[in-house]
């Protein structure tokens, strides 16, 4: 701490997302003690954060939404930061078969793949899904995410909406696991509330030509936009992402063929792996 050749080595971090804010959503809405437990904890990691940030060289953000975060939040100057994405090996995704045969009396298949989390929404999708089968349109969801506390809340709302043989809620995926759902699913959804700094499973759903409905949160807009505007619900409540659903359903095959046509190549203009890591070497070697 009190070497000053420390502070001369250039130092390069990458942003992942607000520690205090998550923080505070994981806890969700409290008064009293635990208010002002929740606030000193939520000040702490904001200066903590703030300090470390300070300090750096360059900081990566994987969205604009998050360079934009940093910028306001934690006032870092905009030339301090760096916008470079997520991405996927395309090597990976090879040999998907856009065209995928429906079989008949199979429910539309919605996949959710996601921590449990209060901001990821999942209360919001289920209500979502209950609104499609009100309608008479016959969906299945699938939500995997890591098995924590917060799977609680989520289980309950399964069972007082009745959506059991609706509804399949298991453990997180493999990778392996992972990319044959999403290609088999029809449709992803992300139901995210607040704090969305990029969303991985969201590309790799678009690189496997399944298009992804979203709400307008955090950086979704910013990637679902580049394949079309349509794909973002016009709010996070849950009929608007009924709504969103709805309409990519009704859509002709020509059009939903189209669109993951789309998918597929706005990931590999925007986020192939190969053109990120040389964003990556270039950010490096600036900072020698």
């Amino acid at each position: 701490v009190f070497c000053p050749e420390v502070y001369q080595i250039p130092r390069v971090l990458t942003f992942y997302g607000d520690f205090a804010l998550e923080h505070k959503s994981r806890v969700g809405p409290v008064s009293g003690i635990d208010k002002i437990k929740t606030d000193i904890k939520v000040a702490g990691l904001t200066f903590v954060q703030r300090l470390t940030l300070v300090f750096c060289s360059k900081i990566i953000a994987f969205s604009s939404y998050s360079q934009e975060h940093i910028h306001k939040h934690f006032k870092i100057s905009k030339s301090s930061i760096v916008c470079i994405p997520g991405s996927i090996r395309k090597e990976d995704y090879k040999d998907i078969r856009l065209v995928k045969e429906k079989q008949k009396n199979i429910p539309f298949r919605l996949l959710n793949v996601s921590r449990f989390e209060r901001r990821k929404g999942h209360d919001l999708l289920l209500y979502a899904v209950s609104i499609l089968l009100k309608k008479g349109i016959d969906v299945h969801l699938t939500i995997r995410g890591p098995i924590s506390g917060e799977i609680v809340p989520v289980l309950k709302i399964q069972e007082e909406l009745q959506l059991g043989e609706h509804v399949t809620i298991q453990h997180a995926a493999l990778t392996r696991e992972k990319n044959s759902l999403l290609k088999d699913a029809d449709l992803f959804v992300m139901p995210s509330r607040e704090l969305e700094t990029f969303g991985l499973s969201m590309i790799e759903s678009l690189a496997c030509g399944t298009p992804v409905i979203g709400t307008p949160v955090g950086a979704i807009p910013e990637v679902l936009s580049l394949v079309d505007k349509r794909l973002v619900a016009k709010s996070s409540d849950p009929i608007d992402i009924a709504r969103a659903i709805e309409w990519y359903i009704l859509l002709s095959s020509e059009e939903k063929n189209r669109i993951k046509k789309k998918c597929r190549r706005v990931v590999l203009e925007h986020f192939d792996q190969s053109q990120v890591l040389r964003q990556l070497e270039m950010l490096y070697e600036g900072n020698k």
